[in-house]
């Protein structure tokens, strides 16, 4: 038999979860109580966790992306998830760059080593100075970065992936 569009081979888990139909209304408000079902990636010290999500929804050229992710910020105590984006991460650096250029060259630095490869809690330990000078807390920006280069990665492997992000938080102090 012929694969069809949509078909791929891949590994996965399935949850059981049971929906008995109803009518619109009814079977409509029920489907939205689905809850999201996240991997936590990260724990950081104020207890919010990075999470992802995945396969993201994210299409190529018509097709399912099959190696999507979708990174958040997940507050369990607030039941919040927040869709992290560049420009936020970006505008708060710029802000931190506006308050201490030499604290923020650091934490640049510290960008640059996670998009080489390093784990965020080893260079937050090697780095005390990196401090928060308001705003994001580095560990929360160093980790969503990991997440965030390791998403772009997996949707543009053959093109610059992390590096394009990089590139414009270099432009921030540079």
């Amino acid at each position: 038999m012929a694969k069809k569009k949509q078909e791929f081979e891949y590994p996965f888990k399935l949850v059981l979860y049971h929906l008995e139909n109803a009518e619109r209304e009814a079977i409509t408000k029920r489907a939205f109580e689905i809850p999201y079902l996240l991997y936590e990636m990260e724990k950081l010290s104020d207890g919010t966790k990075i999470v992802v999500s995945k396969p993201a929804g994210k299409k190529e050229f018509g097709r399912f992306a099959k190696n999507d992710l979708m990174v958040f910020v997940c507050n369990e105590q607030e039941k919040t998830l927040w869709l992290i984006s560049h420009g936020e991460l970006r505008n708060d650096i710029r802000h931190k760059f506006e308050s201490d250029r030499e604290i923020t060259n650091l934490l640049i630095e510290a960008l640059l080593q996670v998009c080489n490869g390093e784990e965020p809690s080893v260079i937050l330990e090697r780095n005390p100075r990196i401090r928060n000078l308001g705003g994001l807390s580095p560990e929360l920006i160093l980790n969503a970065y990991k997440w965030i280069w390791i998403q772009e990665d997996c949707n543009y492997p053959n093109g610059e992936g992390r590096w394009k992000s990089m590139k414009e938080i270099k432009k921030v102090c540079c």
